[in-house]
């Protein structure tokens, strides 16, 4: 069976001197491998739509279980992503992320959107990495059925208040009052995930202006989920750890590349 269908490539393996594994995120088929054969090479005619971000048009022939590529087009190159090693290695996350959320024959669509709607955030670079970064991992643990409630205190229902705490792995908020209430006398755990405390009571310190970006992040069109703005270094730092941790918490694990990210970023 041949078919065409937009994809993503989120990853590449080389195989031997001159064919490539490819990882494709497609909205109709989900998560696929196709295999490239001949195209790493410089007289490979297709050799633009096998580059690590590109986003293109692909021509599959399908046997059984396996997918070749026969031809294509490019729709994108994001070529910005690969200029800069921060952009590289937050882009590699995301990628990452991606790959763990999307499986194959599964509609990808929302999935691919907001990888696409991402990497558009930080080609531009008028928005701060980590930001993005925070907003791009809340939105995918809520599309992975991880969505909290931030409709105010899970207790009082106090809407906001200066200080509040994100109960991570009940996907909630407290205020500062009821948290001191109900953490009396009981061990309460406040930091970021590990594996090594993957089972822990994770609680996120988050200020009124972190729950503001996280409702905003999670309310609107995907098209507009970046439309806002942390002017303040703490403030950014801290919905950046709450939204990571979220999303590392519930799905129980860390990733290879966030730590190569973290090891690069500028701020």
């Amino acid at each position: 069976m041949i078919f065409t269908t937009d994809g993503l490539v989120l990853r590449i393996v080389e195989i031997g001197d001159h064919d490539r594994l490819l990882t494709l995120l497609t909205p109709n088929y989900g998560r696929i491998r196709v295999m490239a054969k001949g195209v790493s090479t410089l007289r490979s005619s297709i050799l633009s739509i096998v580059q690590m971000f590109t986003y293109g048009n692909y021509e599959i022939y399908r046997k059984g279980d396996s997918y070749w590529l026969r031809d294509g087009s490019v729709i994108n190159t994001f070529y910005a992503l690969s200029d800069d090693i921060e952009r590289l290695a937050l882009a590699s996350y995301i990628s990452e992320v991606a790959i763990e959320m999307s499986d194959e024959g599964e509609d990808a669509t929302d999935t691919l959107r907001l990888v696409l709607n991402t990497f558009y955030a930080i080609c531009k670079q008028d928005r701060t990495y980590s930001v993005i970064k925070a907003v791009y991992e809340l939105r995918m643990a809520a599309m992975a059925g991880y969505c909290p409630d931030l409709s105010g205190c899970d207790e009082c229902e106090k809407f906001i208040s200066d200080d509040m705490y994100f109960d991570v792995m009940n996907g909630r908020l407290m205020c500062d009052e009821c948290f001191h209430k109900m953490s009396q006398g009981s061990q309460t755990t406040t930091y970021s995930y590990s594996e090594e405390s993957a089972d822990a009571n994770i609680i996120c310190p988050v200020t009124s202006s972190s729950v503001t970006a996280m409702r905003y992040a999670l309310s609107v069109p995907v098209q507009r989920m970046f439309s806002f703005s942390l002017t303040d270094k703490q403030e950014q730092e801290n919905f950046s750890k709450a939204c990571e941790t979220y999303l590392l918490s519930h799905l129980g694990r860390g990733f290879d590349s966030l730590n190569f990210y973290k090891s690069v970023k500028s701020i």
